[in-house]
């Protein structure tokens, strides 16, 4: 785990501004979905998955250098864009792990559990797609 996060240490991308919350939740799932992707992400959870029970520091770790920096990272962006007025979110953290599952529920948890199972990156942009279409039916401020 030390080896991959050492590879990962470039800066993380721009956060998207505030003021188009379809663009900007688009640009976060594509990047969330790409890294759920890679085949080394699924390995690795499978590997920590088993060992955590023996090694709760694993799953701890895995927590804090995977999954809460894109949660941080969305919390940021989803409270600006509700301080820019586009958004009418009462518990950020909340929606922010509604939308990250509608991501996971479709792109990761499956291929987790199916080795040889193929999402092909039509799905994947659908699936982003409408989970942004999800979260902003629900969640963005329309102006009277």
């Amino acid at each position: 785990m030390s080896r991959l996060w050492e590879n990962d240490r470039d800066a993380p991308p721009p956060m998207p501004v505030a003021g188009d919350p379809e663009a900007g939740l688009l640009t976060i799932g594509r990047a969330y979905a790409a890294l759920l992707s890679e085949q080394r992400t699924v390995d690795l959870f499978r590997v920590v998955t088993a060992e955590a029970p023996r090694f709760p520091e694993i799953g701890r770790q895995l927590y804090e250098h995977g999954k809460k920096p894109y949660l941080d990272r969305l919390h940021s962006y989803l409270t600006a864009e509700t301080l820019a007025g586009t958004l009418l979110l009462e518990d950020v953290p909340l929606a922010a792990r509604q939308f990250l599952g509608m991501i996971n529920d479709v792109v990761f948890w499956p291929r987790l559990l199916i080795v040889d199972l193929e999402i092909s990156p039509d799905e994947i942009a659908q699936v982003v797609g409408e989970a942004v279409r999800t979260f902003c039916a629900r969640y963005r401020r329309h102006r009277d």
